[in-house]
């Protein structure tokens, strides 16, 4: 059987460029859905990359040890005693909180002793061109500096109690160790706040804000380089074996906040981002599916004709495979090109808010695109074969009848309509029997309209849901204004005298919050940092709620944030162990329930069993208190109190919360207006395809007499139809998702659904639009149609 390539090329080209009206939609629904959906597969990559650049370029340490303040000529003998078994290379610094002076405004942040006499550092301080800078002294970091407009030449001030001292600020640094870090470190999350870091000599740090008697600088942080063939476990053995005297805790680079902000709950992440990518193909499958079938069967003519003039089977499905594969290689080179310019845009977006200033390179995974391209083409291709296949069954006569046939039959909608109405006209019967006549097709393009529209009301309602949890998070569940934290362990009757005695403060309830250690379930080892939390009994001013309405009555029961029970595979009922970073007594606790309050990593126990394990009875290191008129007079007078540490007020602290969701926001951003951008194109490829399919008849209307007022009535009843389907499973369909990727995958602690009455006005505003813009341009098109436009559409389709 003789092949005419020619043919089969001639008549798949044709079929792309004579349909244009058609075909564009889909060229559209493909490019759009190959370009961001691989974006989104990439998106991993990318935060990654941008991880990687950052610790590479900063030499960034592979652990941090932090001490009590100590003579370095005391602990650096003790270091050396066993530093060569572990360490590649180690240095010393001293970590101060201070208040800032810049530009007539006060900043809290961090005053860094280093080492200025070294000309190479571990967590080095680097340019925007990479290059370490030669000079640490008088260096403010590039997170702070950037946004806040601060050069070098501009003065700074710091200020440690009653000591003051004006710098000039030399130097401009970038290094990610206080990038996503709490300046308050007792709080249990991380903060994108950027907060001032200044570099000066350790010595001068000393003299100048510690005591200016001192010959040898005080250190409290020892940052370190592993050696090749020593791991982190066994490096903590070492420094906790020869620093329990002196150490506080020990961070790995895995749990510095910077890395673990940045790639934490990788496989939670993952699984949101399938559930997305899920989300395109199946949006793009189904739509595409139903563009493609209604343009291939409108074509139907064409193939029955070609039978009749003697083309075989074999021609003319290659001529439709060809037809495939021009669209889908369009696709690909669009949807390539387009990747690298979004990708570059959203690459460099996400090193911004990473707080990195580097160019990043651009990142393009070909096997992504390529992937997407493949499920298209091959929905696109099925579908194709699927109506061209079947025509072989059936003869000219047949064939050409084919498209009507539905029309024969009374679907349930116009039993319906007949209940009220005995007497439908021959217009009405025909329009109920094309919207409603095929029940497969309907029941996918219901599916297709609202999952389109899913995507536009997520956009919404996920950033919706973001700022809901944080009002409930602040107005609900933290009833105090301000929050204290003491030095060490108060004794609990002398502090309750103390807090009566202040003036500003109304009402106050004690809490301890410390840092204990859960046991590892995979290596055995007591490696977990937990935030530890107790409250008063019955407290008033932080309502502790557990998700299955559990409340703590035993020593032995407690509660844990909800990321710990998805992290770590934990349940109700479970046994754990958790004890005090410097003991070596262990406590057995039951988990009877856990929380959604926006906190993390966080262990929440009775307070005589918060006592038990830091080993401090009737003692307490937090203090929650309410103001009686003005809340900055009630902190100011706490935080003169010479037992406080540090004080903060829940404005503040609603900031810290509203900052750490802020480079999730941006994400969320990036993906909302890809999800807007997406249900609109499959929105209007819908619509557009729905017109495509109709056109005919309405040139048939006109031909047969009906007026364009007659047929515009019809129209708009029929569009009025599907944008109230539309709107109502979008709004559907798009909440029940939203709720699922909220509800199953971490991505962030303690959001809850919510959509607030404006973003449904958003929603139907847009889709409202969207179909309407569609529809006019189709009236357009169906009030320029005429008879000889008619045979034309006939003839050529």
């Amino acid at each position: 059987m003789a092949i005419s390539f020619w043919f089969m090329w001639k008549k798949g080209y044709r079929t792309l460029i004579k349909n244009k009206s058609k075909t564009i939609p889909i060229l559209f629904l493909m490019i759009f859905s190959i370009t961001f959906g691989s974006i989104m597969f990439n998106y991993q990559d990318i935060r990654d990359s941008i991880v990687d650049d950052a610790l590479d370029e900063t030499n960034f340490a592979d652990g941090f040890i932090y001490t009590e303040p100590i003579n370095r000529s005391i602990i650096i003998p003790i270091i050396e005693g066993f530093s060569n078994k572990v360490f590649e290379e180690y240095e010393a610094r001293m970590l101060l909180s201070v208040t800032y002076e810049i530009n007539h405004e006060e900043h809290e942040g961090v005053l860094v002793g280093v080492d200025t006499s070294k000309k190479e550092h571990i967590n080095a301080l680097v340019e925007a061109d990479r290059d370490e800078l030669d000079d640490y002294e008088n260096t403010l970091n590039w997170h702070f500096a950037s946004p806040n407009d601060i050069e070098e030449g501009d003065k700074i001030t710091i200020i440690v109690g009653s000591k003051e001292k004006e710098e000039k600020i030399e130097n401009i640094g970038f290094n990610p160790e206080f990038s996503f870090c709490p300046l308050y470190d007792d709080m249990p999350y991380p903060s994108t706040t950027a907060f001032p870091v200044f570099y000066v000599d350790l010595l001068y740090l000393t003299r100048n804000f510690i005591n200016s008697s001192y010959n040898t600088p005080i250190i409290n942080s020892i940052v370190y380089k592993l050696k090749d063939d020593v791991d982190n476990e066994d490096a903590e053995d070492e420094i906790k074996e020869n620093l329990s005297k002196y150490l506080n805790k020990i961070i790995t680079q895995y749990d510095h906040p910077y890395v673990a902000m940045m790639r934490e709950d990788r496989e939670n992440d993952q699984r949101t981002l399938m559930i997305m990518s899920i989300m395109i193909i199946l949006g793009s499958v189904i739509t595409l599916t139903i563009v493609v079938h209604k343009l291939v069967e409108k074509d139907l003519k064409n193939v029955s004709v070609f039978q009749g003039l003697g083309a075989n089977k074999a021609e003319i499905i290659g001529s439709y495979i060809i037809f495939n594969f021009l669209l889908v290689v369009i696709s690909l080179i669009s949807g390539t090109i387009l990747n690298f310019i979004f990708g570059l845009s959203i690459n460099q977006k996400f090193a911004n808010l990473s707080g990195v200033p580097f160019t990043i390179t651009p990142y393009i995974n070909i096997n992504n695109i390529l992937f997407f391209s493949l499920i298209l083409f091959s929905t696109s291709l099925i579908a194709t074969l699927f109506i061209v296949i079947k025509t072989f069954k059936m003869d000219i006569q047949e064939t050409l009848k084919y498209e009507t046939q539905f029309l024969k039959k009374t679907n349930f909608i116009e039993k319906i309509a007949l209940k009220f109405n005995k007497r439908l006209n021959p217009f009405t019967k025909y329009n109920l029997r094309r919207i409603f006549g095929r029940k497969l097709y309907l029941i996918l393009l219901f599916f297709s309209l609202g999952f389109s529209a899913s995507m536009i009301f997520m956009a919404f309602s996920v950033q919706d849901s973001f700022q809901y949890s944080i009002d409930v998070k602040l107005n609900e569940v933290e009833k105090w204004d301000g929050f204290a934290k003491t030095w060490q362990y108060e004794n609990e009757s002398t502090l309750e005298d103390d807090f009566d005695s202040l003036s500003e403060v109304d009402e106050f309830e004690f809490g301890i919050a410390d840092s204990v250690l859960l046991k590892n379930f995979s290596t055995r080892e007591y490696d977990i940092f937990l935030l530890l939390m107790a409250f008063e009994e019955k407290s008033k001013l932080h309502l502790l709620k557990a998700e299955n309405g559990a409340k703590i009555e035993k020593n032995t029961e407690v509660l844990v944030s909800k990321d710990l029970i998805l992290r770590y595979n934990l349940a109700v009922g479970d046994t754990i162990k958790i004890k005090r970073i410097t003991s070596n007594d262990s406590h057995n606790v039951e988990i009877i329930g856990f929380v959604n309050d926006m906190t993390s990593n966080t262990i929440y126990v009775s307070m005589n069993m918060a006592q038990k394990v830091m080993e401090e009875s009737n003692k307490i290191n937090a203090i929650y208190f309410k103001a009686k008129d003005k809340i900055n007079d009630a902190i100011e007078q706490v935080q003169d109190f010479s037992k406080i540490k540090r004080v903060i007020s829940k404005k503040s602290l609603k900031g810290e919360y509203e900052s750490t969701l802020e480079l999730l926001m941006s994400f969320m951003i990036v993906m909302g207006s890809f999800f807007v951008g997406f249900g609109i194109v499959m929105t209007a490829t819908i619509i557009n395809s729905i017109f495509e399919y109709r056109l005919e008849d309405y040139g048939k209307m006109k031909a047969f007499g009906l007026l364009d007022s007659e047929i515009r009535k019809s129209v708009l009843k029929e569009i009025i139809f599907y944008f109230l389907i539309t709107i109502f499973i979008g709004a559907i369909l798009g909440a029940l998702i939203t709720s699922y990727m909220l509800t199953f995958t971490i991505i962030a602690s303690g959001l809850y659904y919510h959509a607030y009455p404006i973003s449904y006005l958003y929603f139907n505003a847009i889709c409202f639009i969207v179909i309407t813009t569609i529809t006019l341009l189709q009236l357009r098109k169906i009030r320029k149609m005429n008879v000889a436009e008619l045979l034309k559409m006939k003839t050529f389709g």
